[in-house]
């Protein structure tokens, strides 16, 4: 038992050793142990563990174990004693443990980043070992904004003792959050099973004095009537210190009321123990005044501030915007009553006419500059019902239902756009639809107050595309013309003025590198293709179907369809199929065996022979014509029986002519040799013209037949 130990959770009842020992004399043995945890069966030796075990109260046991033999021959029995220490092995059966809870303190919101706040959480397990190695964590799930704002760490002070330091990772902020429950859990490293515990730290934030004041009820908007009565309440302010914790006294005050209209009121303070500051804007012994240029130039608004002053503290300041309001003493003025604009005739439905800005305004207006774009813009110096107005056209020349005008009613100074209602009553190149003359008029409660003439005058666009006097074309030229020959000249014409008027010409299509275009002009000429190729060739490409475009100064494009015919020419001699005939006949031969035919071919086309060839002995016949041409099939016969003393080599040479049927004929020449063997001198010669025999359709093959 000298490396016997046992695991602390080993059951009670179970058998953990087998005592083994022998007696040299031969008698059986017993066993004996003693202590309060282990049995022994005396005669087996089988070890029982009889009490349970804690490696945490008693690390290992102590048993005295004996083995005692029998007596022999009347002497006393033997017995051998041994003391043993038991080592209990640990199992981690303890989570860990925390003390000294609860767990709380309390940092200010200045506090940095990286800075220990909290060192009090003390943890201990009870296992040994691995099983007491105890890690910290911040629970996320339960405290997720804890979590972001604070890092938590053990540290390790003895076997199975940590200490748990809390430290700042993020900024803190009183006014956006003061308090905060850090969940923690501790967790053992048990091989088998991990075990773990958890708690809450609570953290309470100080506020720090780091805010301006805050004003509750801003943005602070108001409308006020001019020469108010003086004390009429304009708007109620509310403002506090922005630090909650210690709030700060507030002053109040104005700033920016240059012209001295407004006054604060009575200050108190509301009664919740926040410390909201409450007062209200009045209006002073000043007369409010809308025609003020410094409220008129703003559209009848007046700005001011108001400034919340912490005791030595920070500052803050809010804009109180007032709507001055005015009475019905205003009228809208024309500032020009004669204006001209410039629109272009392909202009859409619904466009706003350019370039015009028009501004209507009242007397008390500080200048009448009008507003940029293309907008006609009107204004009344009166606001509201007061400076209400409507807005018509009035027809005077060739305008009724060609425009319009939006808004038909407006109030005070309001952009107002004049559109074009009928484009299609828009023609530069009509004279009746170039020009249109209508007033602006401007009435209030139906009487008319304003009006100008707008003079509106159509300028050119490229609303016209090229047209062509057809669709389509058809020319022919011949095959034989030189580089430079005229085809045709084909005009497009373009209703438009101007550049949108000035067109250019082009070609496109399979063989239009065949021709030339003068852009200008429009004429087509033959191209130079080259010295060495024919430019057009009847025999290569009969027809042209060619693209025609003219093209105007906007872009716009019409094509039509060229066809050019090639005329053919008598521009190729026959030819020959063989560059020269022999044959070799007996002497006496009156005839050629087989036949003898010249063949030659003329590609020119119909109107030049349709390809008709004739042919001719032009040279080398004996003068009582030995031989004889036949002029249409072109086949050559002997006329009387040959000899070869006829020439002095024995051979017949002829020049054979072929001719076309063209206009101007054109004549290729061949030479054919005829020579004349002796009897001692015959080429080999077939018994018989034809052969005929039979073969099985099964026959191998190797296999003969004779005829």
């Amino acid at each position: 038992m000298n490396s016997f130990s046992l695991r602390e959770d080993t059951g009670v009842g179970t058998a953990v050793y087998t005592l083994k020992g022998h007696d040299p004399e031969g008698t059986d043995v017993s066993f004996t142990v003693s202590g309060d945890y282990l049995s022994v069966n005396r005669e087996s030796g089988v070890v029982t563990l009889v009490h349970t075990l804690d490696r945490e109260t008693t690390p290992y046991i102590e048993a005295i174990i004996t083995v005692t033999d029998e007596r022999v021959f009347g002497m006393e029995a033997n017995t051998v004693p041994i003391r043993r220490q038991i080592p209990i092995i640990d199992v981690n059966d303890n989570p860990p443990q925390y003390h000294n809870t609860p767990y709380g303190f309390t940092v200010a919101e200045s506090a940095s980043p990286g800075a220990t706040l909290y060192s009090q959480v003390k943890i201990t397990d009870a296992d040994g070992g691995s099983n007491s190695d105890v890690k910290l964590e911040c629970i996320k799930e339960e405290t997720p904004k804890a979590c972001e704002k604070f890092e938590v760490r053990e540290a390790r002070v003895a076997e199975g003792e940590y200490v748990g330091v809390i430290s700042l990772r993020q900024l803190l902020d009183y006014e956006t959050e003061s308090h905060y429950n850090i969940a923690i859990r501790a967790r053992d490293s048990g091989r088998e099973t991990a075990l773990s515990a958890t708690t809450t730290v609570t953290v309470e934030v100080q506020d720090v004095q780091d805010q301006p004041p805050v004003f509750l009820n801003a943005p602070f908007t108001a409308t006020v009537r001019e020469a108010s009565a003086p004390g009429t309440k304009v708007v109620e302010v509310e403002a506090r210190d922005g630090d909650l914790g210690e709030p700060r006294p507030l002053t109040l005050t104005l700033e920016g009321d240059d012209a001295g209209y407004f006054t604060l009121g009575h200050t108190t303070v509301r009664d919740d123990d926040d410390g909201v500051l409450v007062t209200t804007v009045l209006t002073s012994n000043v007369t409010l005044d809308r025609e003020n240029p410094i409220i008129l130039n703003n559209g009848g608004l007046y700005t001011f501030y108001i400034r919340a002053q912490e005791e030595d503290g920070e500052a803050a300041l809010t804009q109180v915007t007032v709507v001055v309001t005015d009475v019905d003493d205003q009228r809208p003025v024309f500032s020009d009553d004669h204006i001209d604009v410039q629109v272009p005739e392909d202009i859409a439905d619904g466009t706003p006419l350019p370039g015009l800005n028009l501004v209507v305004s009242d007397g008390d207006v500080a200048d009448g500059t009008p507003l940029p774009g293309l907008n006609l813009v009107v204004s009344d110096g009166d606001v509201g019902e007061n400076a209400r107005f409507t807005l018509t056209l009035e027809d005077i020349f060739a305008s009724d239902g060609t425009f319009s005008i939006f808004p038909e009613a407006a109030v005070g100074r309001t952009p107002v756009v004049v559109k074009v209602a009928r484009a299609d009553r828009l023609d530069f190149e009509n004279p009746e639809a170039s020009n249109f003359i209508f007033k602006v008029v401007a009435s209030e409660k139906g009487t008319r107050v304003a009006s100008a003439v707008v003079n509106v005058t159509v300028t050119d666009a490229n609303d016209n595309a090229p047209t062509f006097p057809q669709s389509a074309y058809r020319f022919s030229v011949s095959e034989s013309v030189s580089p430079g020959k005229l085809v045709a000249s084909i005009l497009a014409s373009d209703s438009d003025s101007g550049l949108f008027g000035e067109l250019s010409y082009s070609l496109k299509g399979f063989g239009a590198e065949k021709f030339r275009v003068d852009p200008t002009l429009g004429k087509i000429y033959v191209a130079d293709c080259g010295a060495e190729t024919a430019c057009l060739d009847f025999e290569r490409q009969q027809t042209y179907s060619l693209t025609y475009s003219a093209i105007d100064g906007g872009g716009k494009v019409t094509s039509v369809n060229i066809f050019l015919g090639v005329d053919d020419e008598n521009d190729n001699a026959p030819v020959f199929t063989r560059r020269e005939y022999r044959r070799t006949v007996d002497e006496g031969a009156s005839n050629f065996d087989p036949p003898l035919f010249v063949k030659a071919t003329d590609v020119d086309g119909e109107t030049q022979g349709g390809g008709k060839v004739f042919y001719s002995i032009q040279e080398g016949n004996t003068e009582d014509e030995a031989f004889f041409m036949e002029p249409v099939s072109g086949e050559l016969t002997i006329q009387r029986p040959l000899t070869h003393m006829d020439t002095p080599s024995a051979t017949y040479a002829l020049t054979v002519r072929a001719t076309d049927a063209g206009e101007p004929r054109k004549h290729t020449d061949v030479g054919v040799f005829v020579t004349v063997g002796r009897d001692t001198n015959r080429p080999p010669r077939f018994r018989q013209r034809r052969y005929k025999t039979e073969v099985p359709e099964d026959a191998m093959p190797g296999a003969r037949w004779s005829r």
